[in-house]
C-alpha cells in the first residue's frame, strides 16, 4: 500500500447482510459516524483491471479483457498519480452497471476546477467505464459468484469482530484526537484486490470521503485496523474546520515554517493515523493484535518521524502526557532531533 500513505484525501453494515448497491436516499445524519460497508461486482472488477494495469499477475480467458486493461492503462498514464482517480471512482457509488458509470462521466465537464491545469481526462475516463461495460456480464457470469463469497468471509469477520464495538471504537478516535463526531455515513467498499496503495480515501460527491479497501493484502484484524485507519481519512475530511490533533499537527508545522507542500506536513498526521487505528484495534477490538506498522516494518522503514509519533502518542493513550503536550513534544522532537523528550 506504500502503506496506506497515499490516502489523501467508514454502526456499520446493514443487519441483514451485506450490500450489492447502494440505497438511493441513504440517510446522512446518523447520530454518530458509521462504517457502511459494501461490495458490488462493478466496484470489484473496476479494481480488478486497475490492478491488472498496475502489473498485477493474475489472468483470466475473458473476452475484452485485453481492452479494459489497455484503457486502464491509458487512463493511468494520463492521472500519473493513484491520487488523481479521485477525480473519477466516487462516481462508482450507488452505479447499478458499468453502462450508469459511463453517462456520469459524460456529465463530467472537459474542464473543471478540480483538475489541475491542462488535464483533461474526460474521454480516457468514459473509454475506461465502456470497455468494463464490454467484460461486465462475462465478469459477473464467471468470475464475481467466488469473488463474492470470499468477500462475504470478510464481511462476516467484520460483523463478528468489529462491527459489534464499531460504535465504541469511533467514540474512542474521535475523543483521542479531540474531534467532534460529525455524525457521517462512511461508504467503505471491500473488494479483492486493488492497486498500490491498497487501500484509498477519496472525497465524495456532496462531501465527506469514500474508501475502497482490498481485503487481500490485510489478513485477520489487519483489516479492521485498515478500515479505521480510512475512516480516519474519511473523517479529517468531514471536520477540517475542527481544532483536533491532526489540525493541530498541521498548525505546529505551519508554526515552524512548513508548508502544504512539504512532505512532513502530509505525513506527521499520517503517522498518527496509523498510531491511533492500530491502539483502538488493539484495545477495543483485538488484544492480540500486531500494528500494521509492526508487522510490515514501516515504523522501521520510514523515517524517525513514525516513530516519534508513535511513542508521544501511546505516552498520551496511556495518560502520561495531555494531548497537547504529546503533539507539540512529537513536532519539537521530530524537528530537532537533539531536543530533550519532555515525556520522559
Amino acid at each position: 500500500m506504500r502503506l496506506l500513505i497515499l490516502c489523501a484525501l467508514l454502526q456499520a453494515i446493514a443487519q441483514d447482510g451485506p450490500k450489492e448497491a447502494a440505497d438511493k436516499n441513504p440517510v446522512e445524519t446518523p447520530a454518530s459516524t458509521h462504517l457502511d460497508v459494501r461490495i458490488h461486482p462493478l466496484v470489484e472488477l473496476n479494481a480488478w483491471v486497475r490492478s491488472l494495469a498496475a502489473g498485477g499477475s493474475e489472468t483470466a480467458d475473458l473476452e475484452g479483457l485485453a481492452a479494459a486493461i489497455a484503457a486502464a492503462k491509458a487512463l493511468q498514464v494520463k492521472l500519473q498519480s493513484p491520487l488523481m482517480f479521485g477525480l473519477v471512482e466516487p462516481l462508482l457509488e450507488d452505479c447499478e452497471d458499468a453502462g450508469e458509470l459511463e453517462r456520469k462521466l459524460g456529465d463530467l465537464p472537459e474542464e473543471s476546477p478540480s483538475l489541475p491545469r491542462n488535464l483533461r481526462i474526460r474521454d480516457e475516463a468514459i473509454a475506461l467505464a465502456g470497455a468494463l461495460a464490454d467484460v461486465e456480464e462475462s465478469f459477473n457470469e464467471d468470475l464475481w459468484p467466488e469473488r463474492k463469497k470470499a468477500l462475504e468471509e470478510r464481511i462476516h469477520e467484520y460483523r463478528d469482530q468489529l462491527a459489534p464495538r464499531e460504535r465504541e471504537c469511533f467514540k474512542t478516535l474521535t475523543s483521542d484526537l479531540g474531534m467532534k463526531d460529525p455524525g457521517v455515513r462512511i461508504p467503505l467498499y471491500l473488494v479483492t484486490t486493488y492497486p498500490f496503495p491498497g487501500a484509498i480515501t477519496f472525497r465524495r460527491e456532496g462531501g465527506g470521503g469514500i474508501c475502497f479497501v482490498a481485503t487481500g493484502p490485510h489478513p485477520g484484524s489487519q483489516l479492521f485496523e485498515t478500515m479505521l485507519h480510512e475512516s480516519l481519512h474519511a473523517l479529517d475530511v468531514s471536520t477540517q474546520g475542527q481544532d483536533h490533533a491532526f489540525q493541530r499537527l498541521r498548525r505546529l508545522l505551519e508554526d515552524k515554517g512548513l508548508s502544504p507542500r512539504d512532505r512532513r506536513y502530509r505525513d506527521v498526521p499520517h503517522h498518527l493515523m496509523f498510531v491511533e487505528a492500530a491502539e483502538v484495534v488493539r484495545r477495543r477490538v483485538c488484544a492480540d493484535h500486531v500494528h500494521y506498522g509492526d508487522l510490515t516494518d514501516y515504523y522501521q522503514k520510514t523515517s524517525p518521524d513514525s516513530r516519534i509519533v508513535r511513542e508521544h502518542w501511546l505516552k498520551f493513550l496511556d495518560g502520561e502526557l495531555e494531548r497537547e503536550d504529546a503533539l507539540s513534544g512529537m513536532i519539537l522532537q521530530i524537528l530537532t532531533p537533539q531536543a530533550t523528550d519532555p515525556g520522559k
